[in-house]
């Protein structure tokens, strides 16, 4: 049954990048906001692998993947012609990470064609048939793959990040674990512009998201993503009142537990691995 629990991109496009955060039932454009307010849980349905372990299994296994999620997938197959294009002008003479990684954050990031739309909405919901019908393993492997090689260099262990939506979420989760479920974006520095939302607003303590505005079709935007496995613990739920001045009507403090869950970690393979990494 669809439900109000779909997790896309904090940022749908106009001349930029907006701040747009978990809003379902979407159209193409991710502009339809929900009816009902959105669950905050631990995003069971999620497309969670983090190929902790089996990075070299799928680095040759994708392969097999890309050929035909290109022929299936129209705005997957126009996303990666571009991100080749921008890796061959940007990037090539001195890459930072692999080039498959630099373009899948290049991809990600591009308003024309948004790809994240799509991308996200199936990382949020297609646990069940990752093995079978699951059509982004490419964006999704070299995604997780260039996080972590980021994170892996970056001089900050955890960093505070800031996200404001227009959407409602469901205030029974305060000292509950939480994740987000997909590819989550997210402004360092401070809340964006209140155009963006005043309904609820988030304070996010990731240690396994990472700064990917070096790669973005948007390079002077203050840009983390972070990662669907990553847990979160709800701090704090504040709503706003005539005694104070909040940016957003609730605001909710996550803090991470600096753990992961990853219920799909290298389900492609035979091999049982672990299931993440503190």
């Amino acid at each position: 049954m669809l439900t109000c629990l779909y997790l896309l991109p904090a940022y749908f496009r106009i001349k930029f990048k907006l701040f747009f955060f978990w809003c379902p039932n979407l159209s193409s454009e991710c502009k339809t906001l929900p009816d009902c307010p959105i669950k905050l849980d631990m995003a069971t349905d999620s497309v969670d692998d983090m190929y902790d372990k089996c990075e070299n299994d799928m680095e040759r296994q994708v392969k097999t993947f890309l050929s035909n999620e290109q022929n299936t997938n129209e705005n997957f197959k126009q996303a990666w012609n571009k991100a080749e294009e921008y890796y061959k002008s940007e990037w090539e003479n001195n890459p930072q990470l692999k080039k498959e990684q630099i373009m899948a954050l290049h991809a990600y990031t591009l308003e024309d064609p948004p790809l994240y739309c799509d991308f996200n909405e199936a990382v949020r919901t297609n646990k069940s048939v990752y093995k079978t019908k699951f059509q982004y393993h490419t964006l999704h492997f070299y995604l997780t793959m260039a996080l972590r090689t980021i994170k892996r260099k970056a001089e900050e262990h955890c960093v505070t990040v800031y996200r404001r939506t227009r959407c409602k979420f469901s205030r029974d989760v305060l000292n509950k674990q939480i994740r987000l479920g997909a590819f989550s974006s997210s402004s360092m520095g401070d809340y964006s512009d209140e155009q963006f939302g005043t309904q609820s607003c988030f304070e996010i303590s990731t240690c396994f998201g990472a700064s990917i505005s070096e790669f973005s079709e948007f390079e002077t935007e203050s840009e983390v993503l972070v990662p669907p496995y990553e847990v979160f613990k709800v701090t704090e739920i504040k709503e706003s009142s005539e005694d104070n001045e909040l940016p957003c009507e609730v605001v909710y403090k996550l803090q991470s537990t600096k753990t992961t869950r990853s219920n799909l970690n290298c389900a492609l393979f035979k091999k049982k691995h672990l299931h993440g990494f503190n």
